[in-house]
This record gives C-alpha cells, structure tokens and sequence, in this order.
C-alpha cells in the first residue's frame, strides 16, 4: 500500500536567474531555504530583525521599511533591550542604541527590497500576542509576563487586509520585484493540535487570497515526507533532509536553466572548499589549495556577481 502523496508542482511562468538578487523574510523555514540559497552562491538577504512567525509582524516591518517609519516600542529584560517588532535575536544593551540598531537595519532592509528581484515569505502561524495595554501585535513576547498580552487566532480578513496594502506598497515600489508565499511546515504544536492545524489553514487561505505565487513547503512535508524519520528529535521541526527535499523541489519550480548550471558550478567549488586537509604543509594539499583558489577565479570571473561567504 502506498503511504505516501506525490503531487505536481506548476512551474512558475517567470525563473530565478543566477545574478537574481532574493529577499526571504519570515519564519525559521525562511531562514532554512535562505541559507541553502546563499550556500549555493545567490545573493540572498534573509531575516534583519530575525526570524518573524506572524504575518501581521512581517507586514509591518516591511511597511515601516518602505515609509521609513523608523521608531519602534522598546521592551527590556534585566540590562537587555529589545524591539517588540523584532526577534529576541536583536537587540542592544542600552535603549539608545537599539534604536539606532532597528533604524539602520529598517534602511538595509528597504534597499534590498528595492534592489530585490523576487520577495520570498514564509508565514508561521495565525496566532499572535497583542499588548492589553495598546492593542498592538508583537512579533515576540521577550519572555515578559503573560499578563501584558492577550493572544488570539487573527482572522483572515485582518490578514488579508494588511498584505494587500503591502502588497501595493511593494509593486509602487520596486514594480519588477516577484513575490512567493509559503506556509512554514514547522508545528506550533504550544498551540495545541488542533489550533495548529487551524492556524496553517488560515495561512494557506491568506496565501490563496493574495493571488501571489505560491510554493506548498508545507504540503510537501505534510504528503510527501509524511513520516517522523523526515522530522529532529522534537518531532516539530523539519530535518536536513527534509529540508534538502523541499528545496530540491523549489529549485525544479523557480529555477532556470542558468541557475541550476550556475548552481551545479558552485557546488563543485563548495565540495573543494569543504574537503578536510590533514597533511596542511604537504605539496599535494598546496597543489589542491592553487587548483582551489584558481576555481574560484574562474567562477569569478564568470559570474561577477557571484556570493560566497
């Protein structure tokens, strides 16, 4: 008996090219996909304020970044200072330089959006933490007591409301820029089962709604991989290989035959690059390191555009 669901992915009416500059922005499904793209050489802009579950805090961020909204709401646990628009990845040891900290990275990220050739987002969950005192949502609660917040399961009106005037933010502002919708495969499992599955339902229908393309991550590992061998040891999260697989499948959607050349170039240098050197004085290991180095001046020079950490 088969257990498993194979499905068709539509190919994208438009490819990612090789010097194709990519924003991805969101949940750590976001930060995950970003980091295989950067690894294989794209110019790929991931997660500022770190990563972001909630699309009404994405949303925001880009909004504030486009109008150059630059203040923010500062929480603050013993002597350290946090944004409630940020992750608990970013922040400072004194007020002041937060600021300073969110303002240049709001910069950063409105002059990737407006160099960006394709918009990657990921959304986490429907669930959110509002502040009782101003109704405001956080995109983290900074492990503040739960008496500041109120949480809800946010309606798909709301949603779809603030990512369409987003929406047109974003096309006024860099008209070429291609965007992508995804729904994290992460479980909120804190949530509940049940309100979970809930949330990711909703996700997918704001998706849906916004028209925009869209890549099923999530349903890749809900109906491919469904089988907890493709999960880490938390039984939440997707493992390397899962992830490997949905990015394989990204690839076979989005990209040209240009990336996927490009892409097999600098795999060959990575595998190089990351062979383990035992005999480091040897005239063999010097002779690799010149083979090495001459390889990426050929890619170099090949693709001026190429990014390698």
């Amino acid at each position: 008996m088969k257990l498993t669901i194979d499905f068709d992915i539509p190919e994208s009416g438009w490819k990612i090219l090789p010097q194709d500059k990519l924003v991805s922005l969101g949940s750590c499904f976001s930060d995950e996909i970003g980091y295989l793209l950067k690894k294989d050489g794209f110019d790929c802009f991931i997660n500022p304020f770190g990563i972001l579950f909630h699309p009404l805090s994405i949303a925001k961020l880009i909004s504030k970044a486009l109008n150059e909204e630059h203040e923010t709401e500062i929480a603050q646990q013993y002597d350290v200072f946090f944004s409630w628009e940020a992750s608990g990845t970013f922040f400072a040891y004194d007020e002041e330089s937060l600021k300073i900290k969110f303002s240049k990275t709001l910069k950063q990220l409105a002059a990737a959006l407006k160099n960006a050739d394709v918009l990657m987002v990921t959304f986490g969950t429907a669930f959110g933490y509002r502040l009782a005192e101003s109704g405001e949502l956080v995109a983290n609660c900074h492990k503040q007591p739960g008496s500041l917040f109120r949480k809800e399961l946010t309606t798909l009106e709301e949603m779809v409301f603030v990512w369409e005037d987003v929406l047109g933010q974003l096309k006024k502002f860099n008209p070429g820029l291609k965007i992508v919708f995804t729904v994290s495969p992460v479980k909120h499992i804190r949530d509940g089962v049940i309100e979970n599955v809930r949330s990711k339902s909703r996700l997918i229908e704001l998706a849906a709604v916004l028209g925009e393309n869209y890549f099923p991550g999530f349903e890749i590992i809900q109906e491919e991989l469904r089988d907890y061998r493709f999960y880490k040891t938390d039984l939440v999260h997707p493992n390397e290989e899962a992830i490997s697989i949905v990015y394989s499948r990204f690839m076979t959607t989005f990209f040209s035959e240009e990336a996927i050349k490009f892409q097999r170039e600098v795999r060959s240098y990575r595998r190089m690059s990351e062979h383990r050197l035992t005999y480091t004085k040897s005239s063999q290991v010097e002779l690799f390191q010149q083979q090495k180095q001459q390889l990426f001046e050929v890619l170099k020079k090949k693709y001026p555009f190429l990014v390698i950490d």
